[in-house]
């Protein structure tokens, strides 16, 4: 395991794994159903190399540096320079400075001594206690995260140890892959000849079976050509047969069929000779009718003829008499008007 961690290197990147790891608050206490963020892996990253020996801060530690810088300066602004508590909180802000370990530790044994020395002077038990008891959170913190890295370490090594065992597995699926194919190999260049060997048989046989079948068919083919000669034979005498009962029969029909033809043309001839006669009467009648009927529209047209010249005289012997009445009555005028201006003439 100590050879694992040192090969480990603590700079890569966390994997999936530990980025899903339950983050821890500014004091060292686990958050609760809080959402892990890459953030948080990377201060826990940069915390780990800062614990181990690295020369650049790390967030945590500046979050502490901050926090108690951010709770004490109140305090520090209305204290004295002698203060044992000034003192204290200088002492703190001196060690999160970013300085090498040795020296951090030694400067921080001297200050723990001045400190003791001046709080003993001074008696102040309550702030020692609360100092104690802030150290002690500190440092629980601190063993807390140190644990929780090297949970996050082994929690990689087994990882790693996981994937070489399965790397191993695939490299010894693979050698006996390639072990098969080289024995199939040599399986295959060793059977060849019997392969050969196998397939002239085979070809052989196949050749000898093809004959015995060619043989087969041919005598199949042979007896159905004489039993499909045999047949046609039987069918053409059988549909000579049946054209000779055929023939005959056709002439019997044509026999009859003549007589009901001449039996069908007489009856026709006949019918239309009485349909012909009996439309010639008709029209005959039809003749005489309408001959009448012109002979009385002209006797008609005769006797309106007769009464037409008959008005027109006595028209024209109407308009003499209204001729002779028009000449009387202006004759009458004439006169009329001579008497009057006769009359005005004399005195």
């Amino acid at each position: 395991m100590d050879s694992d961690l040192q090969n480990l290197d603590l700079n890569s990147k966390p994997s999936n794994e530990q980025q899903t790891e339950q983050p821890f608050n500014d004091y060292g206490s686990p958050v609760k159903n809080s959402k892990q963020t890459s953030h948080m892996a990377q201060s826990m990253r940069k915390f780990k190399v800062y614990w181990n020996g690295a020369k650049e801060p790390m967030r945590t530690t500046d979050i502490f540096k901050k926090q108690i810088m951010q709770k004490q300066q109140y305090k520090m602004n209305t204290l004295e320079s002698n203060d044992p508590q000034h003192i204290y909180q200088q002492t703190i802000i001196d060690l999160t400075k970013d300085k090498p370990k040795e020296k951090k530790q030694s400067e921080a044994r001297s200050i723990n001594r001045k400190r003791t020395s001046q709080l003993s002077t001074h008696s102040l038990q309550p702030l020692k206690e609360t100092i104690n008891q802030r150290d002690e959170k500190l440092l629980e913190n601190r063993i807390k995260l140190l644990h929780n890295e090297e949970q996050k370490i082994l929690k990689k090594i087994d990882n790693t140890r996981r994937q070489a065992e399965k790397i191993m597995a695939i490299k010894l699926h693979n050698e006996e892959q390639q072990r098969r194919k080289i024995q199939l190999q040599i399986n295959q260049d060793s059977s060849i000849e019997r392969f050969r060997e196998q397939a002239k048989q085979e070809k052989d046989q196949q050749r000898q079976r093809y004959m015995e079948l060619s043989r087969t068919i041919m005598d199949n083919k042979r007896e159905s050509y004489l039993s499909e000669k045999q047949r046609r034979m039987r069918d053409e005498r059988i549909k000579e047969e049946y054209l000779q009962s055929v023939i005959l029969e056709n002439q019997e029909r044509k026999v009859s069929v003549k007589q009901q033809e001449q039996q069908a043309r007489e009856k026709f001839h006949k019918f239309w000779e009485e349909k012909l006669q009996q439309a010639q009467q008709n029209y005959a009648n039809k003749i005489s009718k309408e001959a009448s009927k012109v002979q009385f529209k002209a006797n008609n047209i005769n006797s309106m003829e007769s009464k037409e010249a008959e008005i027109l005289r006595k028209l024209q012997t109407t308009q003499k008499r209204q001729i002779e009445v028009y000449q009387q009555l202006e004759d009458i005028i004439k006169n009329n008007r001579k008497s009057i201006t006769f009359s005005d003439d004399t005195p």
